[in-house]
C-alpha cells in the first residue's frame, strides 16, 4: 500500500519544484505554461490510480464503503481538475475542422521586418536616425537581407562611409543564408567600384561569386561585370581609361557658306574591320562577354557581310549555360533574320523559330515565333522602300517678285498710290481718281 501513495507524492513534489521555479522567473500575469500543466496532469492521474490500486486491498464492507466514496469524490476532483485544464485544447481539435471549412484554417501570418519609418527618415536626411530604425528590426530579424542592404546604402550614399558600410556588409555576409550572399558580393563590388574607385577590389569580388556559385546566374552576371571593369587609368582620374584621349577637330565657323556644308570637316567615325579586331581583343580576354559577341554577330552580318561567321557566335551564346531566357529567344530572332537576308533563307528560319517553340513550350516568345513562322514568306519577299525626299525648285531674288498677292492695285485702297509693279491697266469706274 505504501509504494502507490510514495509514488504519488513523488509526483506531487516534482511538480511542486517546477511550479516554484516558474513562478519565480515568471512575469505578473503569465498564464501556467504547458509543460507544467503536463506535470500537474501526470500527478493527478497518479494519484488516482493510487488511489484505486488502494481500494484493491481494502476489506470489510465499512472500510469498502468509506473507500468507494472517497475514491469516488477523488476522481470527480481529478476529472474536473483535468477539464478545467484542458477543455479549451480539447474542444479546439474537435472543433478545428469545422471551423477551418468556413475560414481557411488557424494559419497565422508571417512576422516579417518593416522598414517605412527608416525610408521616411532617409527622404528627410535623417540618416541616423534610419540606421537606428533598421538595427531595431534587424535585432528581431538578424538574416533579413532588405535591412542589411538598406543599411549598406544609408552609409555608403547618406553618410558617405563607404568602408562602413562594406563592414556591414561583411557582418552581414556572416549570418546571411546561401541565396543572399550573392547580392550582398555585388554590393560591395558596386561600393568598390563606385564609391571607393578600387576597381581590382571590385574585381576580386566579383570574382568570389564565380568561384562560390558556379553555373548559376549570379555567376553569369559576375562575368559581365568582369568584362565591363575600367582599367587602372580609371582609378586614376581618367575617364577613359588608359585609352588615349578624344581629339576634337576644330570646325570652321561659317559652315554653312561652304559648298559641302562642312562635311569635310566632320571626323570619320570607326571602320567595321577596326572595331571588328577591338571586339575580338575583347572576347579573347573575356570570352564570356555576351555584350561583346552579340556586337560582333551584328556587325558581321550587317557591315561585313559574314553571315556564317555571324551565325556561329550566336549559336555560341545560345549554348552557353545559364543564359537568360530573353536573350535566348533574341538572339534566335537575330539568326533568323540573318538567314532571311538569303535567297534561300526561309527554311533556316523556320528552323531557328523552331527552336524557340521546343525551349519554351507554351511562353509569349512561343507564341510570337509562331505567329512570326507564318509570315516568314511575306517577310522574305518584303524589301523597305527607302524614302524619297523631293525637292522643289524654287524662284531666286523672291524679294523682287512680280506676283505680289496683296498689291494697291489689287487691295483697291482709296488713296493709295498704283502699285508700280503691276502693269498699267484702264482704270475702273470705282477708281475715284477717274472722277
Amino acid at each position: 500500500m505504501k509504494y502507490p501513495l510514495l509514488i504519488a507524492a513523488a509526483s506531487w513534489i516534482f511538480f511542486a519544484i517546477a511550479w516554484s521555479r516558474w513562478r519565480v522567473r515568471a512575469v505578473g500575469g503569465e498564464s501556467l505554461p504547458d509543460s507544467l500543466r503536463i506535470l500537474l496532469s501526470v500527478a493527478i492521474l497518479v494519484t488516482m490510480g493510487s488511489a484505486a490500486f488502494i481500494m484493491r486491498g481494502v476489506q470489510g464492507p465499512a472500510a469498502f464503503g468509506f473507500g468507494m466514496v472517497f475514491s469516488l469524490g477523488l476522481y470527480m476532483a481529478g476529472f474536473l481538475a483535468l477539464f478545467v485544464m484542458w477543455h479549451q485544447t480539447i474542444f479546439a481539435l474537435i472543433s478545428r475542422p469545422i471551423t477551418d471549412a468556413f475560414d481557411g484554417g488557424g494559419a497565422t501570418e508571417e512576422q516579417r521586418p518593416f522598414y517605412f519609418k527608416a525610408l521616411a527618415c532617409k527622404g528627410r536626411g535623417e540618416h541616423l536616425a534610419a540606421i537606428e530604425e533598421i538595427e531595431d528590426q534587424l535585432s528581431r530579424f538578424p538574416k533579413d537581407k532588405e535591412g542589411w542592404l538598406l543599411k549598406a546604402e544609408i552609409e555608403s550614399t547618406g553618410l558617405l562611409q563607404p568602408i562602413v558600410a562594406l563592414a556591414t556588409l561583411d557582418e552581414f555576409l556572416a549570418v546571411a543564408r546561401p541565396e543572399d550572399r550573392p547580392e550582398a558580393l555585388f554590393r560591395q563590388a558596386e561600393i568598390e567600384l563606385d564609391r571607393m574607385k578600387r576597381p581590382e577590389a571590385a574585381r576580386r569580388r566579383l570574382e568570389q561569386i564565380t568561384h562560390e556559385f558556379q553555373g548559376t546566374e549570379a555567376a553569369r552576371l559576375a562575368l559581365q561585370k568582369i568584362a565591363r571593369l575600367p582599367s587602372g587609368g580609371w582609378a586614376e582620374g581618367n575617364p577613359l581609361g588608359d585609352r588615349d584621349a578624344l581629339v576634337v577637330t576644330q570646325h570652321e565657323e561659317k559652315i554653312g557658306l561652304s559648298t559641302d556644308l562642312g562635311a569635310r570637316h566632320i571626323p570619320r567615325g570607326e571602320s567595321p574591320e577596326n572595331r571588328r579586331d577591338q571586339l575580338l581583343l575583347q572576347l579573347e580576354q573575356h570570352p564570356d562577354d555576351a555584350v561583346a559577341r552579340e556586337e560582333l554577330a551584328r556587325l558581321l552580318a550587317n557591315e561585313l557581310g559574314e553571315p556564317d561567321e555571324a551565325h556561329r557566335h550566336l549559336e555560341d551564346l545560345v549554348a552557353a549555360p545559364g543564359q537568360p531566357d530573353r536573350d535566348v529567344v533574341r538572339w534566335l530572332n537575330i539568326m533568323a533574320d540573318i538567314h532571311l537576308r538569303s535567297p534561300a533563307g526561309i527554311a533556316p528560319a523556320n528552323l531557328a523559330l523552331q527552336r524557340i517553340l521546343q525551349a519554351f513550350p507554351g511562353s509569349p516568345a512561343a507564341d510570337a515565333a509562331e505567329r512570326r513562322i507564318t509570315l516568314l514568306r511575306v517577310e522574305s519577299t518584303h524589301k523597305p522602300e527607302t524614302p524619297k525626299v523631293r525637292i522643289r525648285r524654287t524662284t531666286t531674288n523672291v524679294g523682287l517678285a512680280t506676283d505680289r498677292r496683296f498689291s494697291a492695285r489689287r487691295a483697291n485702297i482709296p488713296g493709295l498710290l498704283p502699285d508700280p509693279e503691276v502693269p498699267d491697266a484702264p482704270p475702273s469706274s470705282a477708281d475715284p481718281s477717274t472722277h
